[in-house]
């Protein structure tokens, strides 16, 4: 918890807000709003793949992130919750995993320092 404010780490949310050129692309691209963007989605991915070096199918355009836990889901949403986090809900049909929405880098560090003293406490 920073500064007694949760981390919503639940939601699909940017917690740094819309970029100017993410402002611009979206403005752009209006016209074609009312269709799935496959073709562009592709070549994104093509494209970023190419970039790192990896396999097409190793790249995600998620904001988030499933990791497995160890016990009952809602103990652990509560667990998160008492140190300052918020994560996501269940998800039928991933049982025994969680949902995580990517964060801040500062976030994240929270997060992962929280995580690893629940794997210490054999909770994930």
């Amino acid at each position: 918890m920073k500064n007694n404010k949760m981390i919503e780490l639940n939601a699909n949310e940017n917690s740094l807000g819309m970029s100017d050129s993410a402002k611009k692309a979206v403005t752009e691209s209006l016209s074609e709003g009312f269709r799935y963007p496959d073709n562009v989605r592709a070549a994104l991915i093509s494209k970023v793949a190419s970039i790192h070096g990896v396999a097409e199918n190793q790249i995600s355009l998620g904001n988030f992130i499933f990791h497995e836990i160890k016990g009952d889901l809602k103990t652990y949403i509560a667990r998160m919750r008492d140190s300052g986090i918020k994560v996501g809900r269940d998800f039928p049909p991933v049982t025994g995993f969680n949902r995580v929405t990517l964060g801040t880098p500062d976030e994240m560090a929270v997060f992962i320092k929280v995580l690893k003293s629940f794997r210490k406490k054999g909770w994930v």
